[in-house]
């Protein structure tokens, strides 16, 4: 009886002959491309222009990932330009920016986005 419980305890435990053994023990022997990008993230300059007004219009600006992560925060006057650096992953093609209580999503084009408080005249 114990032969058999040892043969039963026996068969049920993984062997290691399964294991796949790995081809490379050093990052340094990776194969990739030579313009093979490692970076996981970038920097974005966002460029604000400003819309001047009479009497100063200030409220919080943030920008952040979609995600709702926080990249940026600031009290900021709608008149005055300004461009701030942020770093996001490298996957990332739009940014959120938040004033007051309006929200813009951003694509990010050439590692820069651009926003205007100037409105759009449409026809």
């Amino acid at each position: 009886m114990l032969l058999g419980l040892l043969m039963l305890f026996n068969s049920c435990m993984k062997g290691y002959d399964d294991v796949i053994p790995t081809t490379s023990k050093n990052l340094k022997d990776i194969k990739v491309s030579s313009s093979f990008n490692w970076s996981t993230s970038k920097t974005v300059d966002v460029n604000i222009t400003g819309l001047p007004t009479e009497t100063p219009v200030i409220s919080t600006l943030i920008i952040s990932i979609e995600d709702g992560g926080s990249l940026y925060q600031e009290s900021h006057d709608m008149s005055q330009p300004k461009t701030i650096q942020v770093i996001v992953p490298a996957i990332m093609d739009q940014i959120k920016l938040k004033y007051g209580t309006v929200e813009y999503i951003l694509p990010i084009i050439d590692n820069s986005v651009d926003f205007s408080f100037v409105p759009v005249a449409e026809d």
